[in-house]
C-alpha cells in the first residue's frame, strides 16, 4: 500500500525501509530530517503495541521535506513542522525568548501538547508564555493537552513522535498553531506546529 501511494504521488526517488527496534538518540534529531537536501518523504511509525511497561498505542506521522513537496506541486502541505528548540530547565526563559525571536509564528501559540510534564512545569510555561504576549485560552477548547492522561504513562523513548502526530493532526483540523512540549534524553524539546496560513 505504502509503494502503491508512492507510485500515485509520481516520486521517481528511491523508497526506503529502516526498523528501528531499540533506542536511538539520532531518532529523536528531527532536524537530520529538516535539513536533508535530497528531496524526501518520511513515514514515522510508532509501535508500542506489546508494551508491558506503558500504555499501549500506535501511531503514524506521514513527513515530507521541503525539497519535497516545492518539487511536487500536487503535494499539499496541511501543516509544518519547525525546528525544535532543545533546552533544559536552567536555560528555559532564555529558551522560549530565542524560539519568540526566531520562529514569530511561536506567538500564535494556541494549544500546547505535553509529556512527561508536572502541574507545575506547565503553568511554568504559561507564565513564561504569558511575558510574551501568548495566552492559552480555555474558553471555547482546552488550552492544555497531557498525553498522560489519556494514554496513562507513555513510553518516553516513543511518546515524542506520538505527540508530534497528534499536535500535528490538531494543527491541520483546527487551523491553529499547536506546541509540542516533552523531555526527551534528559533535555526539554518544544515543536512548534503551524499550519499552511502563517
Amino acid at each position: 500500500m505504502i509503494r502503491r501511494a508512492y507510485k500515485l504521488l509520481e516520486c521517481n526517488h528511491s523508497l526506503e525501509f529502516h526498523y528501528q527496534s531499540n533506542f536511538d538518540a539520532d531518532l529523536y534529531d528531527i532536524n537530520r530530517l529538516i535539513d536533508n537536501e535530497q528531496p524526501s518523504l518520511y513515514l514515522i511509525i510508532t509501535d508500542n503495541i506489546q508494551s508491558t511497561d506503558s500504555s499501549a498505542f500506535m501511531s503514524a506521522l506521514l513527513l515530507a521535506n521541503e525539497p519535497l513537496y516545492t518539487k511536487i506541486p500536487s503535494l499539499r502541505v496541511k501543516s509544518y513542522i519547525l525546528r525544535p528548540m532543545k533546552t533544559n530547565w536552567d536555560e528555559l526563559p532564555k529558551a522560549i525568548s530565542q524560539m519568540h525571536k526566531i520562529q514569530p509564528v511561536f506567538s500564535h501559540i494556541k494549544t500546547l501538547w505535553y509529556s512527561p510534564f508536572t502541574e507545575k512545569a506547565v503553568t511554568d510555561l504559561k507564565i513564561l508564555f504569558f511575558e510574551y504576549g501568548i495566552t492559552l485560552s480555555e474558553m471555547d477548547y482546552p488550552a492544555t493537552f497531557s498525553l498522560d492522561n489519556y494514554f496513562g504513562y507513555p513510553n518516553k523513548a516513543l511518546s515524542y513522535w506520538l505527540l508530534l502526530a497528534l499536535t500535528t493532526q490538531a494543527a491541520t483540523k483546527l487551523h491553529q498553531t499547536q506546541l509540542v512540549a516533552t523531555t526527551v534524553l534528559d533535555k526539554i524539546l518544544f515543536n512548534v506546529i503551524s499550519p499552511p496560513n502563517y
